[in-house]
């Protein structure tokens, strides 16, 4: 299935991938598929392709227009963004919710409502949509309005681009612009630690890789802030000139992070490195080969998570292609899985309990496939006794 996908994602390149709330959960899925069967998992980030999230344009639309879309109030009293309830209140075809197909005629209905109500929100949209072309607006602007959203709300602040995260280089970190910037700049290293704890926080990190909604602020009409453009424009021309309050203001945010252990679990460690070059040529070449070819290939990568996910599709598929050492390390990592932790995956024990749960709260008619599913697992907990 997951070779299906990425020949035909593949086919389509180069492209602009959208869904609604995909970057958070549809492309993490994507890549999580793609990293676990040997593929490069950042498809919808290269091959020229763009990537963006429906949700951020339809709440970039509102927060620019409030006559762009119809948003209806839900049962909490606060504004609902949800697909289904978007589609309603603005009479947009959607036969089924959550139904793959129908989310996606529904999505794309949305993408063009927006295009002719608020085409300003959708160009921005498509234009950032790639990496490439955010690093260059960020980088090429002295000061630029970033609009982010928390419970469905639009934030707009003023920013300026102080310099790439040390710990992410898909990540820019900008310095808010306002009455209180300079104040900020000329305070000690122990004060400007003290205000990033603030609410909002004076520097603002933005993924560039995340479809970020930014504009112009000879854009920016309607909003008011504290200094005025030229004011705005000319402290951010300053910091821009000094590379050394720019390291400062990196170095001080930078030492607030806490270093994360390399996780156990090979999942969480999608993010711990890109591959080598000889690495992808072998992911490659593993996809264009056979079984007996495969098991070589996989013995030959350098980076251990593809070497454990080479073994787990191999395990799977032709078990009796293992070498004795490479059956048992899979054998080992499985039945490490499978214990009870306080973090990570359930434990076939587990599971067992949470699908009871399950069979209680559910409908009969939902429950098949779950009664089949806690006999697999009580199956599998005898054998290992």
């Amino acid at each position: 299935m997951v070779c299906a996908i990425h020949a035909k994602l593949l086919s389509w390149s180069p492209s602009i991938f959208a869904g609604y709330n995909s970057i958070r959960f549809d492309e993490e899925l994507l890549r999580q598929a793609f990293y676990q069967a040997l593929y490069p998992p950042y498809l919808t980030s290269f091959h020229n392709n763009g990537r963006a999230d429906v949700l951020g344009l339809a709440l970039s639309a509102v927060a620019n227009s409030s006559d762009a879309l119809i948003v209806p109030v839900g049962e909490t009293g606060r504004r609902s963004f949800r697909l289904p309830d978007l589609a309603r209140a603005n009479k947009l075809q959607h036969r089924k919710a959550h139904a793959a197909m129908s989310d996606v005629e529904a999505t794309l209905a949305l993408c063009r409502l927006v295009s002719v109500r608020a085409p300003q929100a959708w160009q921005r949209f498509v234009r950032f949509s790639k990496k490439a072309t955010v690093i260059d607006f960020i980088q090429g602007e002295d000061a630029f309005l970033l609009t982010e959203f928390y419970s469905n709300e639009a934030y707009h602040t003023p920013v300026v681009c102080v310099g790439i995260d040390p710990a992410d280089a898909n990540a820019r970190l900008c310095l808010t612009l306002n009455s209180r910037t300079r104040t900020l700049l000329m305070a000690s290293d122990d004060e400007i630690l003290a205000s990033l704890d603030e609410k909002p926080c004076p520097l603002r990190r933005v993924r560039v890789n995340a479809a970020p909604s930014l504009t112009p602020l000879y854009e920016v009409d309607e909003l008011e802030f504290d200094l005025d453009q030229y004011e705005m424009e000319t402290i951010a021309c300053e910091v821009k000139a000094d590379p050394s309050v720019c390291e400062r203001l990196i170095r001080i945010y930078h030492s607030r992070a806490k270093p994360w252990p390399t996780s156990s679990y090979v999942e969480q460690r999608i993010y711990d490195g890109f591959y080598t070059r000889e690495d992808e040529v072998l992911m490659q070449q593993f996809h264009e080969a056979g079984w007996h070819e495969r098991a070589d290939l996989v013995s030959r990568l350098k980076d251990d998570r593809l070497r454990l996910l080479g073994m787990r599709l191999l395990h799977d598929e032709v078990p009796h292609l293992l070498t004795q050492q490479q059956s048992q390390a899979v054998k080992a990592h499985f039945a490490q899985r499978e214990q009870a932790l306080e973090v990570g995956p359930l434990s076939c024990a587990q599971a067992v309990s949470e699908t009871d749960d399950l069979i209680k709260r559910l409908a009969p008619a939902d429950v098949e496939r779950l009664i089949e599913y806690r006999s697999y697992l009580t199956k599998k907990i005898a054998d290992e006794q």
